[in-house]
């Protein structure tokens, strides 16, 4: 059976730059995902809300942690209404983004999963319960009109023995930018900083967005943000050892990544620029 495309509001499109999560071209029972939107010539995307517990949870998460949810709409998505949360585009300012999708924690199952949903999920990806986190995928533009797209097979074609290669590709389409990585850790160490104190929350399924300016002419205005948030449950006073787990293992192989950009004669020399929040 053929399933028709799906009627957006006027004015509205796909965002293009989502990576994973639902997606308008994954049909199932018969329709279409929805995926993010966006309004054509603004920094806002549109995240929908998805469905009971989850949807709520994610809106909540978001409104503790401050600043993410400037707002929540609803709209006509295919004939039916729909609850949006109005985020920030994180690649709005970019001529030529580069974005990467990492999902973080050994375990990616909440703690009230079903059997068969933890055996799913521990099959997906074996390296995740060493590694703490795994590529999901990464699109990339370049000046000359290229855009590179790779999914999450190609994240799981890196283990823990080759891991930093995939985080290397990403990470190369400026050249070997030491400044770049040095922005990237600087980030990365902000978030860990927050997880060693904060005892409030445990994410699951959460992922970490980097992305930055692939026009070399241009300042690489690296940023790194949290999002996903429909699996996060109380902490229990107790801190997230699943995620840091997986950020401790993410910043030594960024650091491995660091030190080869350095070595090599062409490399991008280091500046150092102000840290960002880290939410959309």
């Amino acid at each position: 059976m053929e399933v028709p495309q799906q009627q957006l509001p006027a004015a509205y499109e796909w965002f293009a730059e989502q990576i994973a999560g639902h997606h308008p071209s994954v049909i199932k029972n018969g329709k279409r995902e929805i995926g993010l939107l966006k309004r054509r010539g603004s920094d806002k995307i549109l995240k929908p809300k998805q469905d009971g517990f989850r949807g709520e949870c994610e809106v909540n998460v978001y409104k503790l942690l401050a600043r993410a949810l400037r707002h929540s709409t609803s709209g006509d998505v295919d004939g039916g209404d729909h609850d949006f949360l109005i985020l920030d585009d994180v690649t709005a300012s970019y001529s030529r983004p580069a974005i990467l999708d990492i999902k973080m924690g050994r375990i990616t199952f909440d703690p009230v999963a079903p059997a068969a949903k933890r055996e799913k999920e521990e099959r997906k990806y074996p390296p995740q319960a060493i590694l703490g986190f795994r590529l999901l995928g990464y699109r990339m533009h370049y000046k000359d009109g290229r855009i590179v797209v790779k999914d999450k097979e190609w994240g799981k074609s890196f283990d823990e023995k080759n891991i930093a290669e995939g985080l290397s590709e990403f990470f190369s389409g400026r050249g070997p930018d030491a400044s770049l990585m040095a922005d990237t850790l600087s980030k990365l160490d902000e978030i860990r900083q927050w997880f060693a104190v904060q005892k409030s929350f445990h994410f699951y399924a959460s992922s970490l967005l980097f992305a930055y300016e692939n026009d070399p002419s241009k300042p690489a205005s690296v940023q790194l943000v949290m999002i996903d948030f429909s699996h996060v449950f109380p902490a229990g006073n107790q801190l997230d050892t699943n995620y840091i787990h997986g950020l401790d293992f993410l910043h030594a192989t960024v650091t491995g990544v660091l030190e080869k950009f350095k070595s090599k004669p062409d490399s991008r020399t280091i500046t150092s620029q102000p840290l960002s929040t880290f939410l959309p």
